[in-house]
């Protein structure tokens, strides 16, 4: 029974570490082009916290005039002012830090329930700018070349870790099976090399977790907001 618990710990901490602690210390998301920004015209500062006024970047003044982002109540939040013959938009919106890094990237699908101004959209609390890119107005769409990337090198790095994971639950399934069901031929169990086509399998596996886990990482960057 010991074995067996220990080998459920070991599978749910190599998922742990797998999964979400090793890609969030690895994964840093990155944008391949620079993204304009809004410029700040106005700072207001009350009892709860700040607002700034963004008059919004010329490429997309047309139809979004300029916005707030308020931070009160330990909620930051982003409010547009938008020209009042939109009934629908659809736009990302891109959050950065006080560093510039970017934490989140959100998408917004909203039709318009306020004459000129569009829903509060909340963002990351750590958001100090954002930038605005518009998918589609009304009926009007816009191409835009918004990509991500993330480094080679974290992705290698990762592969390398989720290799060495996964060769460690191997041995550990190992031993917890040659305790649990082997007796007395525990220890010569555990001492028999593997074959060649388990450690593959192992490897191949870790290879396509890889690619899963980059994927689900990256993708989850983008958050559905406002519907």
């Amino acid at each position: 029974m010991l074995w067996i618990v220990l080998l459920i710990v070991g599978i749910v901490v190599f998922c742990f570490l797998s999964c979400y602690l090793i890609p969030k210390l690895l994964f840093k998301i990155k944008l391949e082009t620079v993204l304009p920004k809004g410029n700040g015209q106005k700072v207001i500062t009350e009892v709860f916290g700040t607002t700034v006024l963004y008059t919004a970047d010329k490429s997309i003044n047309k139809h979004i005039h300029q916005y707030i982002l308020s931070n009160r109540d330990n909620k930051t939040v982003l409010l547009c002012e938008i020209e009042t013959s939109i009934y629908y938009l659809d736009y990302i919106c891109v959050c950065y830090d006080s560093k510039g890094k970017v934490v989140k990237i959100i998408s917004v699908n909203e039709n318009i329930q306020s004459r000129g101004l569009t829903q509060e959209l909340e963002l990351p609390y750590n958001t100090s700018q954002v930038s605005i890119v518009l998918n589609k107005v009304n009926e009007e769409s816009f191409k835009n070349s918004f990509k991500l990337k993330m480094s080679f090198m974290s992705i290698l790095f990762f592969g390398i870790l989720e290799l060495l994971l996964s060769i460690g639950l191997l041995f550990l399934i190992k031993v917890c099976i040659a305790n649990s069901s082997a007796g007395v031929f525990a220890e010569s169990f555990i001492g028999k090399p593997l074959d060649f086509e388990i450690y593959a399998f192992v490897i191949i596996l870790a290879v396509i977790n890889v690619f899963i886990i980059y994927l689900s990482h990256k993708t989850k960057h983008v958050n559905k907001g406002v519907k």
